[in-house]
């Protein structure tokens, strides 16, 4: 399997990252060692970041530790602010659990109505949620671990309740719900996705396309949105991205197909008998791929008011992929490939908050690369952040 590309880490902040209060977690519970530091290596990487919903919080994870900074102010220059130390970006909190083995490897907000909470994922094949109660005050609230080590986590749309979707090694997509917002996670769900490992996962948004053309529904008395079933993008070292779905009759979650990159045509179904699909005279074809290299990072788009679905996959391949499904119940389409330059990887794929333009993560150097559509439908570069 290939190992997630990593950001490096500024000497500066290595040696900041040392003077914030460490939440411990043990026995189930966490709890706040006054005066401790933790010795930052040298070789410290920094493997991913997100900012919550408010864009006012920035978490960060790199060995063991997640780094949670306050950037209310920050602006401009964050990493600078951040090494240093400013008042307008300073950390807070440093969350690690003393049973996660290696270094972790994705980390996700929840949304803001769900309470503040950050899942997590590692290398030792745990994944994690940390909530914070009091501000300043984070408890390790559930862990679990799978086969493998853990690649990918997201948490699922707000609308239907507390979900997490987590990817591995061992080519499994496992899906946790909450009985309610307090309670303990419960799988429900193990999805067999992709020979060689699961690279990335995607939860689809809640509300229907179909709802913004034809207006939304009446509910005791209030207008309130339809919700589609819950849908799942997966993308994996076997090149290929897949879509899921919750069979809310079944009580279980089916596979809707993988995406072909061959244009016009319905996702190829999944095959019971193994993967490789009959071809005539006795013979067996590889089943068509959606990219020609191992996928590293799928994204579903919000929706921005058109009553249509939208991917966005990047692959070793040096390609990102834009598929479309015009309306719910219809083909999904390749409907454009963005080629990066010199053919660099595209490590991370990413939409802005309306939906109308995608950031590329790309190469070694993770070089930034942002695409909007335009009028002819060309995808082009908006953008020179190097």
């Amino acid at each position: 399997m290939v190992a997630p590309p990593t950001l490096p880490a500024d000497a500066r902040l290595r040696e900041y990252m040392t003077s914030a209060p460490i939440y411990s977690g043990g026995g189930g519970s966490t709890n706040l060692v006054a005066d401790s530091t933790i010795d930052v290596p040298e070789n410290t990487q920094i493997v991913d970041l997100a900012i919550d919903y408010y864009g006012k919080r920035l978490a960060v994870c790199g060995d063991r530790v997640i780094f949670v900074y306050e950037i209310s102010t920050a602006g401009e220059n964050i990493v600078s602010k951040l090494a240093t130390g400013t008042e307008e970006a300073r950390l807070v909190a440093r969350l690690e659990h003393p049973d996660v083995a290696g270094p972790l490897q994705q980390i996700c907000w929840s949304d803001p109505t769900q309470g503040t909470m950050i899942a997590a994922c590692g290398a030792c094949g745990s994944v994690m949620l940390w909530r914070e109660g009091r501000p300043g005050d984070w408890s390790l609230v559930w862990r679990e671990r799978l086969d493998g080590a853990a690649t990918t986590v997201q948490i699922g749309p707000k609308e239907f309740g507390l979900f997490i979707a987590a990817g591995s090694s061992s080519g499994l997509v496992t899906i946790f719900e909450a009985q309610n917002q307090t309670g303990p996670l419960m799988k429900i769900g193990v999805l067999k996705a992709h020979q060689n490992g699961v690279s990335s996962v995607s939860w689809a948004v809640p509300v229907s396309p179909a709802t913004l053309a034809s207006g939304p529904a009446v509910q005791g008395g209030y207008m309130m949105p339809a919700l589609r079933p819950r849908r799942l993008v997966s993308g994996g070292f076997d090149s290929n991205v897949k879509i899921w779905r919750w069979n809310a009759d079944d009580k279980k979650w089916v596979e809707e197909g993988t995406l072909s990159s061959s244009g016009d045509s319905p996702p190829v179904p999944p095959n019971p008998e193994g993967d490789q699909h009959p071809s005539g005279g006795g013979s067996t074809v590889p089943p068509p791929t959606s990219h020609a290299g191992p996928v590293r990072s799928v994204a579903w788009r919000p929706n921005i008011g058109i009553p249509s679905n939208f991917l966005a996959s990047g692959s070793e391949d040096g390609t990102c992929k834009i598929w479309v499904q015009t309306m719910e119940g219809l083909n999904w389409q390749n409907s454009a490939t963005i080629h990066v330059e010199n053919n660099l990887p595209v490590n991370r794929v990413t939409w802005s908050v309306t939906g109308l333009c995608v950031c590329l993560s790309c190469g070694e150097e993770e070089t930034v690369r942002i695409f909007k559509e335009d009028l002819d439908n060309q995808w082009r570069r908006v953008d020179r952040a190097e």
